[in-house]
């Protein structure tokens, strides 16, 4: 199976001007710059670096204005994809993640994605999940995903 071509494929989703997306998802520069000073952070301490996991990468890229699609290795086992998996299965659950669920006071998330935006400090919650909307469908209906 060529996963390149399905790389390939992703124009569909128009990830072409990251300033137009940081600026639609962080109010001023200096809360995207503190977003970008967290995730250092983050990574820099051992103890919080063991829970960056796959849902705060997948929010990074998208907190950039970068395709997550790029970041996550599609599945190539020939016994995993006869097993059922799909290619991009991994990064789709990550997605509907960030879907979140409407209840009557608003948007829930699950707990990971939770965890995952406290990674990045007080300046991602979840209007920044709501704003991200837009481009997490046009990611999902991509053909990309399968």
């Amino acid at each position: 199976m060529n996963t390149n071509t399905e790389i390939a494929d992703f124009p569909a989703v128009d990830f072409s001007d990251a300033h137009a997306i940081r600026c639609a998802l962080f109010e001023t520069r200096e809360a995207y710059l503190a977003m970008r000073a967290a995730w250092r952070a983050a990574l820099s301490d051992p103890a919080r670096k063991a829970q960056v996991g796959p849902e705060a990468h997948a929010l990074y890229a998208l907190f950039r204005g970068v395709s997550p699609v790029t970041g996550f290795s599609p599945v190539q086992s020939a016994v995993k994809l006869a097993n059922g998996r799909r290619p991009r299965d991994t990064l789709g659950a990550i997605l509907r993640q960030f879907q979140g669920w409407r209840l009557r006071g608003g948007w829930v998330y699950s707990g990971r994605v939770l965890d995952a935006c406290a990674l990045f400090g007080p300046t991602v919650g979840s209007e920044q999940l709501v704003k991200l909307r837009p481009w997490l469908e046009q990611i999902r209906t991509s053909s990309v995903m399968g």
